[in-house]
């Protein structure tokens, strides 16, 4: 059975035979949970940060793009005396 959150690990939803493996979407989604996963997985070894059946470089992106807009605002680049 997968889990309702969709949530990577050996319960994922992505591990169930002739199932689509994780794409963009799911990237965003795990991307934009890790701080919640991070802590599940300190509980729990059936769920991790980063789902290995997935098609490659669009669920990385979509990984990167979750973690950069949960943690965006605590990020700053300075350059001279700009801040982007």
């Amino acid at each position: 059975m997968s889990n309702a959150l969709s949530m990577p690990g050996s319960g994922s939803k992505y591990k169930i035979e002739d199932e689509s493996p994780a794409t963009f979407l799911s990237g965003l989604w795990h991307g934009l949970l890790m701080p919640l996963f991070f802590l599940i997985i300190l509980f729990n070894p059936n769920v991790s940060i980063y789902e290995t059946n997935n098609n490659h470089s669009w669920y990385h992106f979509g990984l990167l793009m979750g973690v950069w807009a949960f943690a965006g605002n605590t990020i700053h680049l300075s350059i001279g005396s700009t801040v982007f």
